[in-house]
């Protein structure tokens, strides 16, 4: 596909590096309090996924489904955002017991074959945002919805957020997948928006975790920041990303 280069990269070794780190290694029965904005730290060269140390913000569980007082998924997971001149990276780590993905392209609706990782981006100022998903298998689409609020999937490949996907499944006592995704700033501007470097965008980063089967009954819904009502679309609550300064890698 034009734009886009698949790069799987699975090995022991890197598999080794995430569980030593210890995947989203979440204790408290409720997650603390979630944070306002959404910092992305700048990093010139990201290194492979798997080079990058557990953490970041836990995805949790809207409040309407949870289990008891607490909002932390069976399933847990993380994500971090980076950032350099040319894109914006979402970093994720999932514990997933079976990986379940049955698409097998690009630009399909992912979010009802399988799990998924989902990324809502909103230019400031606007009432239409782009919903992004990334599978485990390094599928990817990119939806576009507009003032209307009506969805447009646009198989154009100039009309499309050409995403580049990293993924590292691993196994042991906490199995799962980790990904890299790398979001061009000039793919966000296309509309006119300015770049996110500029500020004012809002964003909110989801999961689907199906266990067993692809069916919604077996799926485990989360999200960062976390929701009081299951609605990835609710741009009220996306929080704004804040691009900080340069660090090392």
């Amino acid at each position: 596909m034009l734009g886009f280069k698949k790069t799987l990269r699975i090995g022991r070794a890197a598999a080794g590096i995430l569980l030593a780190a210890g995947l989203c290694g979440c204790t408290a029965p409720n997650h603390p309090p979630a944070a306002k904005i959404a910092e992305a730290l700048y990093m010139a060269d990201m290194p492979p996924v798997a080079t990058i140390p557990a953490g970041g913000f836990p995805l949790s569980v809207p409040a309407d489904r949870m289990v008891g007082e607490s909002r932390i998924p069976v399933e847990e997971g993380t994500v971090r955002f980076f950032w350099n001149e040319q894109e914006l990276v979402v970093e994720a780590q999932l514990q997933d017991s079976d990986i379940l993905a049955k698409g097998k392209a690009d630009q399909l609706q992912h979010n009802e074959l399988g799990d998924v990782l989902e990324i809502f981006l909103q230019p400031p100022g606007k009432p239409y945002y782009w919903e992004l998903f990334a599978t485990p298998h390094e599928y990817q689409s990119s939806l576009f919805w507009n003032r209307t609020l009506s969805s447009k999937w646009d198989k154009t490949p100039a009309k499309r957020i050409h995403l580049d996907l990293q993924v590292v499944p691993f196994d042991g006592v906490r199995p799962g997948w980790a990904i890299h995704v790398r979001i061009p700033f000039r793919d966000l501007m296309r509309q006119g928006d300015p770049s996110p470097q500029d500020g004012g965008w809002r964003i909110l980063a989801a999961r689907q975790n199906f266990t067993g089967k692809v069916e919604k009954d077996c799926r485990e819904l989360s999200s960062f920041p976390p929701l009081d009502i299951t609605n990835f679309h609710a741009t009220e609550h996306f929080v704004e990303l804040h691009l900080k300064g340069k660090i090392k890698p």
